[in-house]
């Protein structure tokens, strides 16, 4: 098995979308209504997005929508690179997403510019339909079960474990890009400086400058360090690391990883109400 350049192109982002959820809900239901709430009440998060190991790049914001009554979340993540809008259900599943691009380099590399997905209750399954232009290129279906995560969402699932003090865990992975479910192993790390953590990276000066800012104010974060297992790891050894605040409730802070030439990079370095001025 071999793994085309940026596989894992922007399939974590998000939200950040600060980017995993699992079947199962993320911590009790009254801890992720909370979450939702003080993400919804009118602020923007603002950073940068590159892929490529740097070639192209965009300014990104991120907003989450959640409707108290019926527990349904929305959460948009714009940028000139690709669009990404993804919808949960009360109990923090997937319930659909669509994300787009219309950046020509992506499209000859992934042969596609648009990916829907849905998550098939009944059958515990997620259905992903690729298109380029109006036409439906391919369809794929992954089993969707206990402990598998949503690549798009990473983050949210990863904000749980912090909460939960877990250091070390397995699972699956759905690859939407690729379409493919992989096993992957988490560690969480504790970083001060990110050349010396990550010295194989070149990284872009905005990514850089924004999160040696963070580092400034926080002086120490939280990483959790994703790598592919089993023969997966033979083809593919890059790492991916999600960067969170060490104190509650852990906020997203960066995404980064891959082979170092193609490597994906994200950082939200701001938020800002929606009604500021």
């Amino acid at each position: 098995m071999k793994f085309k350049r940026g596989v894992l192109i922007f399939s974590f982002v998000i939200a950040a979308f600060s980017s995993f959820l699992p079947l199962c809900s993320m911590g009790n239901a009254s801890e992720r209504e909370e979450q939702l709430s003080a993400l919804s009440t009118g602020t923007v998060f603002y950073g940068y997005a590159y892929a490529l190991g740097g070639k192209i790049g965009s300014e990104l914001s991120q907003i989450v929508f959640y409707d108290e009554q019926s527990g349904l979340a929305q959460i948009r993540l714009d940028s000139a690179i690709f669009d990404l809008l993804v919808e949960t259900t009360p109990d923090g599943n997937l319930q659909n997403s669509k994300w787009t691009t219309k950046n020509k380099e992506l499209i000859k590399l992934l042969g596609h510019d648009e990916r829907r997905t849905f998550y098939d209750v009944k059958n515990r399954r997620i259905r992903i339909e690729y298109y380029l232009g109006d036409k439906l290129k391919t369809t794929k279906s992954i089993a969707y079960e206990k402990d598998t995560l949503d690549s798009d969402l990473i983050y949210l699932y990863l904000q749980e474990k912090l909460a939960n003090g877990v250091e070390e865990f397995k699972g699956n992975v759905i690859l939407k890009a690729r379409g493919m479910r992989v096993n992957v192993m988490f560690q969480r790390k504790t970083m001060k400086d990110l050349a010396g953590f990550s010295p194989e990276y070149d990284f872009p000066g905005q990514f850089r400058e924004s999160f040696d800012r963070i580092l400034g104010k926080e002086a120490e974060v939280y990483v959790y360090v994703m790598q592919l297992t089993g023969v997966y790891k033979v083809f593919y050894p890059y790492k991916y690391y999600t960067a969170f605040s060490k104190s509650t409730p852990h906020r997203w802070l960066a995404f980064w990883g891959g082979a170092p030439n193609d490597a994906d990079f994200i950082v939200i370095h701001e938020s800002r109400s929606r009604f500021h001025d």
